[in-house]
């Protein structure tokens, strides 16, 4: 049992290894983040990396469509165009995947 407020029970220490009690997320009230709050952190994270991807995949492709008009590495901007887009189509999928797997089943998120 945990006393006197604590997260959890605490870990024996281990002589020549680090604190393992170390990594426990404090919170004001708890001790601890709830299963409520990593859920929401996780959600939170999620939607930011899509976001971040989202930008980035926007900004690469106005920039080599604006360069392939122009530049005589023609080739070069298209094969780039090209792998950006396989690359954001790929990493997006499975964000969303794992975006939907952590909001409909939060047992598997974590």
């Amino acid at each position: 049992m945990s006393k006197g407020g604590s997260a959890g029970p605490r870990l024996p220490p281990i002589k020549g290894l680090i604190d393992l009690n170390a990594f426990q997320i404090p919170n004001a009230q708890t001790g601890a983040l709830s299963f409520i709050s990593l859920f929401r952190l996780l959600v939170a994270y999620l939607s930011l990396i899509l976001s971040f991807n989202t930008i980035i995949f926007v900004t690469t492709l106005v920039v080599t469509v604006a360069a392939t008009r122009t530049s005589p590495a023609r080739q070069w901007l298209q094969v780039m165009q090209r792998d950006g887009v396989m690359y954001f189509v790929v990493i997006f999928t499975a964000t969303v995947i794992w975006l939907i797997f952590a909001i409909r089943l939060p047992v598997l998120s974590f």
